[in-house]
C-alpha cells in the first residue's frame, strides 16, 4: 500500500508534463511531435532560450526499494532508498558548439558528464570531457532510456562506463552509417573491484560503427539498427578486476588472476522497434593477456569473459516505443497513463570450462576457473505522465562457480525492486 501510494503522488507530482505531447519517434528531451490526441498546446518544457544559446536542463530523482533471498546488504531495511539526484544542463550555442554539465549529488565522486563538442563543417562532430564511452548498447544506456531497475550483467561487468578523453564521430549514407572512435584516458570506471584492486587499464582507444540500414524506407524495419564496437587498452601488470557480479552488486570471484599486456574487447548489438514493442540483444567479449605471468615468466592463456542478453518490451497501452516515453493518455488527462511490460535472459561469465576452481585458484595458474550467473527478469513499466515512471522488476539469478565469500553456498537469489522517476 505504501508503494502504491508513493506512485499515485508520483503521478500528481507532475501535473504540468502530463499535458506534454508525445515523442514516438524517439527525439530528444524537450521537442514536439505531430499527431497527439491531448492539447495542441505545449506548454513549457524546461527549455531556455537565450537568443542563439539554448539550454535544456536535467532533473532527475530515483528512489528505489529491494528485497533479495537470501537477503543482500543493499536491501532497504523498510523505507526507499534515494539512490539518484542527477542535476545538470545541455546547452548549445549556435549550430556548431555544445556543452553538458551534470552530476549526481548521491555519490561520492558526483561528477558525471563535464564535456564539449564542436561540429565541424564537414559533418564531423568533435568531443571532449569526460563522458560515455563509446562502447556497448546497454553500456551507454541512460537510466531514463533503460527499460529495467538494472543494467545487464555483461554491461556492468564488461563495459566501460565514463572517462576523460576525446572523441570524433561522423555519419555517411544519408547518415544511415555512424562511426565513433577516440581516445580515453583509462577504460572507464565500470571495472573497479572490492578486493582492493584499483579498477581500470591504461590508455584506450574505442571504435563503433552504427547503421540503420532501412531508416530512409517505410515499413517494421525502418528502425533497425545493428552496432559493432571494439576498444583495447594498456594493461600494466596486475590483478585483473573483471568478474561478473550479481544485481547487487556482489562479485563471483575476487580479483584473482595476474594479467599483463592488452586488453581487448568486442561487442556485437542490435535494436528493433516496430511500434508499441521493441527487441534489443547484445554479446560482447573482453579478454586480458597475461604476458609473463607464469610461475617461470612464461606467457599464460589470457582471462576472458563474455556476455549475452535478448530482452523485448511491450507497450500495452498502444504508444509507439521512444526513447523519451511519453503516455498517449496521460492520468490527469482521463487516461491511465502508459503500462509496458518487460522482459530479458541473459548470461555473464569468466573463465573457462572444465577447469576446477581447485586447480584453477592460483594467481598465476595457467587457466581461469569459470564463474558466471544466468539471469531472467520479468516486469511492468508504468508511466504515469511525461516525466515520471514506476519501475517494478522480479529478477532470478542462477550462480554458477562462484568463490567470493559473500556467495559461498548461495546458488540462486530471487531480486524483487521497485523504482520511481521524477525527472524534467
Amino acid at each position: 500500500m505504501r508503494l502504491l501510494l508513493i506512485g499515485i503522488l508520483v503521478a500528481f507530482g507532475v501535473p504540468t508534463a502530463s499535458a506534454q505531447e508525445p515523442d514516438p519517434g524517439g527525439s530528444q528531451r524537450g521537442s514536439a511531435t505531430q499527431g497527439s490526441d491531448v492539447s495542441s498546446r505545449t506548454p513549457w518544457n524546461g527549455t531556455v532560450h537565450f537568443g542563439p544559446l539554448i539550454i535544456d536542463p536535467e532533473v532527475r530523482l530515483d528512489s528505489d526499494w529491494r528485497r533479495s533471498k537470501p537477503a543482500s546488504s543493499q536491501d532497504a531495511d523498510n523505507d526507499l532508498l534515494l539512490s539518484g539526484k542527477r542535476v545538470g544542463f545541455d546547452a548549445r550555442l549556435g549550430k556548431r558548439f555544445g556543452f553538458e554539465i551534470s552530476a549526481d549529488l548521491t555519490s561520492s565522486t558526483p561528477w558525471r558528464n563535464v564535456r564539449a563538442d564542436y561540429r565541424l563543417p564537414a559533418g564531423v562532430t568533435v568531443t571532449a570531457g569526460q563522458f560515455k564511452v563509446p562502447f556497448s548498447l546497454d553500456g551507454a544506456r541512460s537510466a531514463l532510456e533503460r527499460d529495467f531497475v538494472f543494467r545487464s550483467r555483461l554491461a556492468d561487468a564488461f563495459s566501460m562506463g565514463r572517462d576523460r578523453g576525446v572523441t570524433l564521430d561522423t555519419r555517411f549514407w544519408r547518415k544511415r552509417l555512424t562511426v565513433d572512435g577516440g581516445l580515453f584516458a583509462r577504460d572507464g570506471d565500470r571495472t573497479a573491484s572490492d578486493s582492493g584492486v584499483t579498477g581500470g587499464a591504461g590508455l584506450t582507444g574505442v571504435g563503433r560503427v552504427t547503421i540503420t540500414p532501412l531508416s530512409r524506407r517505410r515499413g517494421i524495419l525502418k528502425d533497425l539498427r545493428i552496432g559493432v564496437s571494439g576498444a583495447s587498452s594498456r594493461l600494466e601488470a596486475r590483478r585483473s578486476e573483471l568478474t561478473p557480479r550479481t544485481v547487487a552488486g556482489q562479485e563471483l570471484t575476487p580479483a584473482l588472476y595476474w594479467a599483463e599486456g592488452r586488453r581487448t574487447r568486442a561487442g556485437l548489438d542490435v535494436r528493433w522497434r516496430p511500434g508499441p514493442v521493441s527487441l534489443a540483444a547484445e554479446y560482447l567479449r573482453v579478454a586480458d593477456e597475461r604476458h609473463g605471468q607464469g610461475n617461470g615468466n612464461e606467457d599464460l592463456a589470457p582471462l576472458t569473459g563474455s556476455g549475452w542478453f535478448v530482452e523485448g518490451t511491450w507497450l500495452l497501452t498502444g504508444e509507439d516505443k521512444a526513447k523519451n516515453q511519453r503516455p498517449r493518455r496521460p492520468l490527469l488527462a482521463g487516461g491511465v497513463g502508459a503500462l509496458e511490460l518487460v522482459g530479458r535472459v541473459e548470461r555473464a561469465s569468466i573463465g573457462e570450462r572444465g577447469m576446477v576452481a581447485a586447480f584453477a585458484g592460483s594467481p598465476r595458474a595457467p587457466h581461469a576457473a569459470l564463474s558466471g550467473v544466468r539471469v531472467f527478469t520479468a516486469g511492468i513499466n508504468w508511466y504515469p505522465a511525461a516525466g515520471a515512471r514506476v519501475q517494478f522488476n522480479v529478477v532470478g539469478e542462477t550462480i554458477d562457480g562462484a568463490t567470493a565469500s559473500s556467495l559461498r553456498g548461495i546458488s540462486t537469489v530471487l531480486t524483487s525492486a521497485v523504482r520511481f522517476q521524477l525527472f524534467l
